[in-house]
């Protein structure tokens, strides 16, 4: 065997030549453009991976007559409120999940085990309710507002009386 042969499979076709350099010849710019878009997106990567939205100027910031304003206000509202009702519901299915898990021990068990993750829900849960409770089915940023300004008049009048569960 000679230096040239070593190393090297059994002898190509004159065909074959030609349509492999066609195909090299086909593929190389998308390899080439594939490294330069990894290359760029590796230099911007995204940490977030949902919309994020920057914030806007709540209700009571806004001017008399500036409709954008409180429209945008009231846009991020519902954005929150959106926000708060998914987070309620994680914390109510996590509730449940250690319920389910914890079903089989005995019920004094069950109680200690899950203590923690429902006093969390339960003020979670009293937080929401002082902040969207009897709001309507449309809850507006306005509506929320107002029933923020007359519960504080309230507890000036009477004193705090809405409590969180003591732990």
């Amino acid at each position: 065997m000679s230096d040239d042969e070593k190393g090297k499979g059994p002898k190509r076709s004159g065909l074959l030549t030609r349509v492999d350099g066609f195909f090299d010849i086909m593929t190389r710019p998308a390899y080439w453009a594939k490294a330069k878009m990894d290359s760029m997106q590796e230099n911007h990567k995204n940490v977030y991976y949902h919309r994020k939205y920057n914030r806007v100027p709540t209700i009571d910031q806004c001017r008399v007559g500036d409709e954008i304003c409180m429209y945008e206000a009231n846009q991020q509202f519902k954005r929150d409120f959106l926000v708060d009702k998914e987070k309620m519901t994680l914390l109510r299915r996590r509730v449940k999940q250690c319920a389910i898990n914890n079903e089989f021990k005995e019920e004094v068990m069950l109680f200690e085990s899950c203590k923690e993750i429902e006093d969390l829900y339960k003020n979670a849960l009293l937080a929401y309710s002082i902040k969207y409770g009897e709001l309507g089915a449309y809850p507006t940023a306005k509506s929320c507002y107002m029933k923020q300004k007359h519960r504080m008049i309230w507890e000036r009048r009477h004193g705090k009386t809405i409590t969180a569960p003591e732990r």
